[in-house]
């Protein structure tokens, strides 16, 4: 995983009626907002970030990216900041979403905490 922006794809997109949340989305990707949450308590994965957008979850993290960054989230849960790259439909027919993920680097000055996007 690259120290400063990473692009990846959406793991799990095709589940839990997430395919519906994608289609919401498909047209005006670049406009949506997107959160990271973290999900210790998931059994399938205690290194699980959630990606979810206004109108739902899409997917998570893929798992090998989620182990290096799930520390970071932990310590600090604005330590990536998330965007939608790109919205393709797999050779299934499935729509997967492509998400920008930049890493931020947090200081504090002045007593208040600012934060700079490396890109």
């Amino acid at each position: 995983m690259n120290d400063k922006t990473t692009l990846t794809w959406v793991s799990g997109a095709k589940y839990d009626g997430r395919q519906e949340v994608i289609k919401t989305i498909a047209k005006d990707f670049y406009a949506v907002p997107v959160t990271l949450l973290r999900e210790p308590e998931n059994k399938h994965d205690p290194n699980a970030i959630k990606i979810v957008v206004p109108q739902g979850e899409i997917g998570y993290i893929k798992r090998d990216e989620a182990k290096l960054m799930a520390p970071l989230l932990d310590a600090d849960p604005s330590a990536y900041v998330a965007a939608i790259a790109d919205v393709k439909k797999t050779e299934k027919g499935n729509l997967n979403v492509q998400i920008s993920l930049y890493k931020v680097k947090s200081s504090f000055q002045n007593s208040s905490k600012t934060a700079t996007v490396f890109g």
